[in-house]
């Protein structure tokens, strides 16, 4: 199951592991900002794979909009469910946007052709 914001919860994640599905959702930064913290100095980025449709549409019409691309990191955590304290273990990927303006690029573009 794949799941936006407002979704998430630790119950929710048992009771599908529970009837063997897997989940994807959105968790709030609040519920990870302390692991993200305590990890960050180990946290491997990688540059991900895939742009969003939008902004495919900017690199391939050349858009003046600012161009983003994707890094993550992921850690492997178990969540703890307050009210059944069963815990499940889980994957945590943190994802961060960086905008990159096409001036910046068209100066690598010149420098690497020099």
């Amino acid at each position: 199951m794949i799941s936006d914001r407002g979704t998430y919860a630790v119950g929710h994640l048992l009771r599908m592991h529970d009837v063997g599905h897997r989940v994807i959702c959105a968790v709030p930064w609040k519920d990870v900002k302390v692991l993200f913290d305590s990890q960050f100095e180990s946290l491997m980025w990688k540059q991900a794979s895939f742009l969003s449709i939008e902004q495919q549409r900017r690199r391939e019409k050349e858009s003046n909009l600012p161009q983003e691309h994707y890094d993550l990191a992921d850690v492997k955590h178990p969540f703890c469910d307050d009210e059944s304290k069963r815990s499940i273990a889980t994957r945590v990927i943190f994802c961060s946007a960086r905008r990159i303006r096409k001036s910046f690029d068209r100066t690598i573009r010149n420098r690497s052709t020099r």
